[in-house]
C-alpha cells in the first residue's frame, strides 16, 4: 500500500476493528496456554515402557503451536504478548510441577537399588517387590525435567527461526521478538539447574553403596617393598564390580542424557576421593606402579561401562601415579623437559615428596628452573 493509504487504512475503522480484534485473539490465547499446560499436568500419565510422561509432549506441543500462531499475525505487539506468556507459564506453573514431583525423587530412586537382583539390600531392610514400577515411577520424574531443559531450547530455537521468517522485513521488530525469546534461555537453565542438582542428588545416595570399595583404597598401603612384589588387579577390579552394581541398572530406567551425567558425576567423585587420598599417601617405586596399574584399568574398565573415553578425566591422576613410578628425580625431570607430563613443576615436586623411597634432599635441591628447562 501507498503511505498514505497505509496510514488511512491503519488510522480508520478497519484499523481499529483489527486492533480490537487482536486485543481478543491474545486475551483468548494468553488464558488458552495456561490453561492448556494446567490441563496437561492434571491428566499426565506414563505409558508402559516410556522414560517420560504425556505432560512433556503434550505442554510443549500447546506452546510451540501457540507460539506459531502469534507470530503468524504478522503482529510484533501480539507476538510479544503471547511469547511472554509462554515463558511466563514455563517459569511459573510448568516448573513449579517439576519441583514438586521432584521433591524426595533421587533419593527414592537410589533407595530402589534395594531390589535389584544381585545387589546386596541393606540389613533389616525388606526388598519390594514392585521395586521395578516404583523405580520407573520415579525416574519419569527426573527424566521430564532433564527433558523439558532441552525442550525449552528447543522451543526457544524453532519459534525465534519462525520469526526471522515474519519478521524478515522488520528489523525492529524482529530484535524485539528476539529480546522476549531470549527469557527462555534463562528459563531453560533454571530447569536444567533442577535436573543438575536431582543428579547430584542421586549419585551421593548411590555413591554410598561404594563406600567400602573407596574406603579400602584409602586404607592401603602403597609403600611397596620389593620381597614378594606382584602387581594386582584386586582392588581396580573390585572397584568396577561395584560401579556396575551401583550404576548401570539405571540404563533402561534413565534417558540416555541424565543416565550419561549420573555416570559422569559418580565418575568424578571416585577421581575427586582418589586424589584427595593419593596426597595423604607415602610411595614406592614398586607402590607407583601399582598405583599405575589401577588407574589404567579403572580408565578402561569404566570407559567401557560409560561408553565413552574417560582419559581426561583420569589425566591428573595418571600423571601423578607416572611420577610415583619413576626410578629417580632425574627421570622426572626429564619427562618435565620433554614436555610429557602436563602437570607443573610445583605438582612433580609435591608427588615425589611423598616418595619414601627417594631422598629429599635431593627432591629440594632440584630447582624450578631444571624442572621446567
Amino acid at each position: 500500500l501507498a503511505p498514505a493509504l497505509e496510514t488511512s487504512v491503519r488510522g480508520g475503522p478497519f484499523g481499529s476493528s483489527m486492533r480490537e480484534v487482536l486485543s481478543y485473539y491474545i486475551s483468548l490465547e494468553e488464558v488458552f496456554v495456561e490453561e492448556s499446560v494446567a490441563k496437561a499436568i492434571s491428566i499426565d500419565q506414563t505409558i508402559p515402557g516410556s522414560l517420560t510422561s504425556s505432560m512433556v509432549d503434550d505442554a510443549f506441543y500447546v506452546l510451540l503451536s501457540a507460539g506459531k500462531r502469534a507470530l503468524s499475525t504478522g503482529r510484533a505487539p501480539s507476538a510479544v504478548a503471547v511469547l511472554n506468556q509462554i515463558n511466563t507459564v514455563l517459569a511459573t506453573l510448568y516448573k513449579s510441577n517439576l519441583v514438586r514431583k521432584l521433591q524426595g525423587c533421587p533419593s527414592r530412586l537410589a533407595a530402589c537399588i534395594d531390589g535389584v537382583k544381585g545387589v546386596k539390600g541393606v540389613e533389616g531392610v525388606d526388598r519390594d517387590q514392585d521395586w521395578e514400577a516404583d523405580a520407573n515411577a520415579y525416574a519419569v520424574v527426573l527424566n521430564d525435567v532433564d527433558l523439558s531443559s532441552s525442550y525449552v531450547e528447543k522451543l526457544r530455537q524453532q519459534l525465534e527461526q519462525v520469526a526471522h521468517q515474519v519478521f524478515s522485513n522488520d528489523v525492529h521488530d524482529d530484535d524485539r521478538i528476539q529480546m522476549v525469546l531470549a527469557d527462555l534461555k534463562k528459563t531453560s537453565s533454571d530447569i536444567k539447574r533442577l535436573a543438575d542438582q536431582a543428579t547430584e542428588q542421586l549419585t551421593t545416595s548411590l555413591m554410598l553403596r561404594m563406600r567400602h570399595t573407596l574406603d579400602s583404597f584409602v586404607a592401603a598401603s602403597y609403600e611397596i617393598s620389593d620381597a614378594g612384589f606382584e602387581i594386582s588387579d584386586e582392588w581396580s577390579t573390585s572397584m568396577l564390580q561395584s560401579f556396575g552394581r551401583t550404576f548401570t541398572w539405571l540404563q533402561n530406567l534413565l534417558v540416555p542424557d541424565m543416565y550419561s551425567k549420573v555416570l559422569m558425576s559418580a565418575v568424578d567423585k571416585i577421581v575427586s576421593r582418589m586424589e584427595a587420598a593419593i596426597a595423604q599417601k607415602s610411595f614406592t617405586q614398586l607402590g607407583g606402579l601399582q598405583l599405575d596399574k589401577d588407574v589404567r584399568a579403572l580408565v578402561v574398565g569404566l570407559s567401557e561401562l560409560c561408553e565413552t573415553s574417560l582419559r581426561e578425566k583420569f589425566g591428573r591422576l595418571g600423571q601423578l601415579a607416572t611420577v610415583m613410578g619413576v626410578e629417580s628425580v632425574e627421570e622426572a625431570a626429564d619427562l618435565i623437559r620433554d614436555e610429557l607430563l602436563s602437570l607443573s613443576a610445583l605438582d612433580v615436586r609435591s608427588a615425589l615428596m611423598q616418595r619414601a623411597d627417594v631422598s629429599q634432599a635431593s627432591v629440594s635441591a632440584l630447582g624450578r628452573n631444571q624442572l621446567s628447562q
